[in-house]
């Protein structure tokens, strides 16, 4: 692959390239990005400095240059963070435009029943990964920006789709689950996250009860391909003070049949 690149370069351009010679800046900055990416929630300078195993005079330009570009954010504890951008992108080179295409009019009418925004995503290195959103019709209603990642065992997103997929592949991400506590609610141990699982498979959907997020209440269901295999999950989310346990539980029966309309007009 390589040495095609190689010569595909030199005729095009007429010059010569040595693509073997390596680029020590581009792949401290890719290190950084996928470092980053594997911690939504932040991650200090010393820590990529200990894990990456690189300068900190480096590490400090690496992520100076991506926070100037907009790729990464610095939050007030002084941790680094992923923005968007980088997969907004990115996201029409790799997302599924039918999938989009497909879901928007039904996030729409989600949107617009449930007062509450509505969200698709897919599953994306080891987490569920926001393509789009529409937002509730509620004065008071929740933004989730494109590229934003929430994590398999603590959102109701990720235990949707966890639960929709065969269970060799469902175990495998288990396994690689950290189990933090995101908040005082959230699940800890990969016998209780089973114990979700069963009832999502038999309801067809997966509640978040504060678990990811301090106040704030999810409800998601899978949505599948031609094959029936799940292909991304849809899923709402708003204040707990809107969603309670009956309303959730509403909500997410309404989730359920938009991710069901979906599927159906992938088919």
């Amino acid at each position: 692959m390589i040495s095609r690149m190689k010569r595909d370069f030199i005729r095009e351009t007429g010059e010569s390239a040595n693509a073997d010679l390596p680029v020590p800046g581009l792949a401290r900055g890719l290190a950084v990005i996928e470092h980053l990416a594997a911690r939504p929630r932040g991650c200090a300078q010393k820590e990529l400095v200990q894990a990456l195993h690189i300068p900190a005079a480096g590490a400090m330009r690496i992520v100076s240059q991506l926070e100037a570009a907009g790729y990464v954010t610095r939050a007030a504890d002084r941790t680094y963070r992923l923005t968007g951008r980088l997969f907004g992108k990115l996201r029409t080179a790799f997302a599924d435009a039918d999938v989009i295409e497909a879901a928007l009019p039904e996030m729409r009418r989600l949107a617009e029943e449930t007062g509450e925004t509505a969200v698709l995503g897919v599953l994306c290195e080891g987490g569920v990964t926001v393509l789009d959103s529409v937002p509730g019709g509620e004065p008071f209603h929740l933004a989730v920006d494109a590229g934003h990642r929430v994590a398999l065992h603590a959102s109701a997103p990720g235990k949707a789709m966890l639960a929709a997929l065969p269970e060799d592949e469902r175990e495998k991400l288990v396994a690689t689950c950290p189990f933090d506590a995101h908040t005082a609610r959230t699940v800890t141990s990969a016998t209780a996250l089973a114990a979700q699982l069963v009832r999502a498979r038999r309801t067809g959907w997966a509640l978040d009860e504060q678990e990811d997020y301090e106040g704030v209440c999810c409800a998601a269901a899978p949505v599948r391909g031609r094959t029936g295999r799940a292909v991304a999950v849809v899923w709402t989310c708003g204040p707990a003070v809107r969603l309670r346990k009956t309303e959730l539980r509403a909500v997410a029966v309404r989730v359920a049949e938009a991710a069901r309309r979906i599927s159906q007009a992938l088919a």
